[in-house]
């Protein structure tokens, strides 16, 4: 069995992803500042990017 990966294709989808999870923290911000939501079902909570354990924490940062 072998298993390729093409380098454009897995960049592509870490790029999706990125910009998923920010779209997920700008509306869950937006709940919560604007419209004075602070848990929208537990989900603000779960996709704030100044928050440890929570589904960003999963997605893997580069440090240079």
């Amino acid at each position: 069995m072998e298993i390729r990966i093409e380098p454009g294709r897995f960049a592509l989808s870490l790029l999706l992803i990125a910009i998923a999870l920010l779209i997920a923290h700008v509306t869950g911000a937006v709940a919560s500042h604007v419209f004075h939501h602070q848990q929208v079902f537990g989900l603000v909570d779960s996709f704030d990017m100044n928050v440890e354990n929570n589904v960003p924490t999963f997605f893997p940062r580069s440090y240079s």
